[in-house]
């Protein structure tokens, strides 16, 4: 998965550096080639280690496949440092078990156990032994064997099941957000990378981010549509926490793509309102609307559009992130008292957004103006609904979303939100008041069409906004089209 900022921010540099390291030497690989591992080795001492397990487990896959007898030990004698981290070791041993029993026949766990003897406890609560949990089958036998125990405070691997079953091997840190962090993984049974999305290790021990977590992962994988991620299946870490693994998709976010669309526009002529760039990033946001109407249809509202919950894969991929401040609205209807509103949102599961007190869930960012600290506001500031932004849940339903997806098409039409940063009850208050310059007032370039569609979908009042994100997908459709659209009608002296 793309993962910019919570669910999206960007990998640090180290990590995008390690990742376009490995990419070579994989292509080398996928070239018929025989690339050296040590010619791919970086000087620099703290990335080396972590470059060095990677390389090696490429390089065991692809022998092993190429129908070399390549085994574990030799990497260990060639780089003795891989021993100083007996995870590491256990993780390289269980990938050779995966692949040499899905190329080959007659792998039998005894074999490992023999031949590293010192990690037989390690090896007892992985896979390598345990393909089905509780069961060693040494000498060709399938005697039974009792999982490890437990100590009295519950100690050892109180996971054991999961990590026994699980064919996701975490490869490297994609993207780290709030609460939450990607990681880039292998699916071994299905030979693919997947993400691994988990909880960061202060959030691992903690009830209600747990619940968060869970919500979001529950929420994400009821919405079967191409805009959004899908989910392929929820776990368990070898610490308890939970894990779940979902497609992994590479690209930026929608933040991302608009700020560099008017950063070549300040620099370059027919980068205007009609340019194949805009019209291109305005069909994205198009099926951003059809992907938020789906989940409507399915009584779940989004309650944080933005930008840069909008990720745009290289191959047209269009898909709208972070549900973890959603709301089921079927479960109770439409109105909720402000106290199960708030626990709905402290349930959800948003890796970016934290809750600071019982009563308040705030959607981090870069910046400032995304944290909120009024008790009943949940969401980021610049782009909720006003009625978010006053702590109205009787008034909370579908539009507030349509609200959010004007707010986005402000930033496409300007580069920049429509509530700039400033201190945060400031900008909560021009938000309730619906107190923002329109568009054109802001760039004259743009479009009076698109303007009023802007404006519509941002209305201060519910009832006057888009009934549906379906009817603003309509209108934008309509000016691709160039026919007229439902909330703006042409001047007879333009017709």
């Amino acid at each position: 998965m793309i993962e910019p900022n919570r669910f999206t921010s960007k990998p640090p540099p180290d990590a995008a550096r390690l990742e376009a390291v490995i990419n070579r030497f994989e292509d080398a690989w996928e070239r018929g080639e025989r690339p050296s591992i040590d010619d791919h080795l970086i000087p620099d001492e703290a990335a080396r280690f972590p470059l060095l397990v990677e390389l090696v487990h490429v390089d065991l896959e692809n022998r092993l496949k190429a129908g070399e007898g390549a085994r574990v030990e030799e990497y260990l004698r060639r780089y003795p440092e891989l021993s100083r981290d007996r995870s590491v070791v256990v993780d390289l041993v269980d990938a050779e078990w995966s692949l040499r029993r899905r190329l080959t026949t007659g792998v039998s766990a005894a074999e490992y156990l023999e031949r590293f003897p010192d990690y037989r406890d390690d090896l007892l609560r992985s896979r390598t032994v345990s393909i089905a949990p509780g069961h060693r089958p040494e000498g060709g036998s399938t005697e039974r064997v009792p999982p490890p125990e437990r100590g009295a405070d519950g100690a050892g691997d109180p996971a054991a099941d999961m990590v026994t079953r699980s064919h996701y091997r975490a490869l490297r840190l994609h993207a780290r957000g709030g609460l939450g962090e990607i990681l880039t993984a292998r699916d071994e049974e299905l030979n693919r990378e997947v993400a691994l999305k988990r909880l960061q290790r202060r959030g691992s021990n903690d009830p209600e981010s747990r619940e968060r977590f869970l919500r979001e992962a529950e929420i994400t994988g009821q919405l079967e549509h191409p805009g959004v991620v899908p989910v392929y299946g929820l776990g368990r870490a070898s610490d308890g926490s939970p894990v779940y693994a979902m497609r992994l998709i590479r690209g930026e976010t929608f933040q991302e793509a608009i700020e560099r669309f008017h950063q070549e526009a300040a620099s370059r002529q027919g980068q205007g309102p009609r340019s194949l760039a805009f019209r291109q990033l305005l069909g994205r946001l198009v099926s951003v609307c059809n992907t938020v109407a789906y989940a409507h249809s399915r009584g779940i509202i989004h309650r944080d559009l933005k930008p840069s919950n909008i990720l745009l894969g290289g191959f047209g991929e269009t898909l709208v992130v972070d549900w973890g401040l959603a709301r089921e609205t079927r479960r109770q209807g439409d109105r909720e008292t402000r106290k199960e509103e708030v626990g709905d949102a402290a349930g959800s599961g948003d890796d970016s957004s934290v809750s600071l007190s019982p009563c308040l869930l705030v959607s981090l960012s870069s910046s400032p103006a995304d944290l909120t600290q009024d008790g009943s506001v949940i969401g980021t500031p610049a782009y909720m609904s006003p009625e978010q932004a006053a702590g109205r849940w009787d008034l909370v339903g579908p539009a507030c979303d349509v609200y959010g997806l004007g707010a986005t098409l402000y930033m496409l039409l300007v580069g920049r939100p429509a509530f700039p940063e400033g201190e945060v009850m400031e900008v909560l208050m021009k938000v309730r008041q619906g107190e923002f310059p329109a568009p054109r007032q802001v760039n004259r370039a743009v479009c009076p069409a698109l303007e009023a569609v802007c404006q519509k979908a941002m209305a201060l009042r519910p009832e006057d906004r888009y009934p549906t994100p379906l009817a603003m997908a309509a209108d934008l459709e309509q000016w691709l089209a160039g026919e007229p659209l439902s909330a703006w009608v042409e001047p007879v002296a333009v017709r």
